[in-house]
């Protein structure tokens, strides 16, 4: 993961166009883009795959956790009767 983190780049646009700035998009040693406008950017495949599973891992761990807290929210109101209080 180290190797990694050194290499992921915010993606550069042209502040008055919006369009992406060829000369950093296409250099090789960056991993992956973070797209200030929403999203990400990679120009390899492979690169692009591994972010992508990295970044489904998160979600469904995120996912979970908003059913765990949710779960616990409905125990708490069950074990109280119903009061807020």
């Amino acid at each position: 993961m180290k190797k990694i983190r050194k290499k992921i780049h915010f993606l550069r646009r042209n502040a008055t166009s919006g369009e992406i700035l060829k000369k950093y998009s296409e250099k090789e040693d960056h991993y992956v883009f973070i797209d200030p406008m929403g999203g990400h950017f990679s120009n390899n495949e492979k690169n692009r795959n591994n972010y992508m599973q990295i970044r489904n891992m998160i979600l469904d761990s995120l996912i979970h956790l908003g059913y765990v807290i949710k779960k616990d929210l409905f125990k708490d109101k069950e074990h109280n009767g119903g009061d807020n209080e």
